[in-house]
């Protein structure tokens, strides 16, 4: 018997919490228990999945803060 437990790959933890709705910033992927590094690389092959997401610069800051749009859009291996 072969026990094998998927861990998610770091897109699926990205949209998991872009579906919580809101803009997320970009330093929260740094906070995680287990850090998402290159939030904008996973943006990016979100985007093109599919995925509807917006970024914005936040005033004051050299980071991004992101929100999905249309969250029934994109398809996610």
């Amino acid at each position: 018997m072969n026990k094998y437990i998927e861990k998610p790959t770091q897109e699926k933890r990205v949209l998991k919490i872009l579906q919580d709705g809101g803009w997320i910033d970009g330093m929260v992927f740094l906070s995680l228990d287990s850090p998402i590094t290159q939030s904008k690389a996973r943006m990016f092959g979100l985007k093109k999945k599919g995925y509807d997401i917006e970024g914005r610069f936040i005033a004051g800051k050299n980071w991004k803060e992101y929100r999905l749009i249309n969250k029934g859009q994109g398809v996610l291996i």
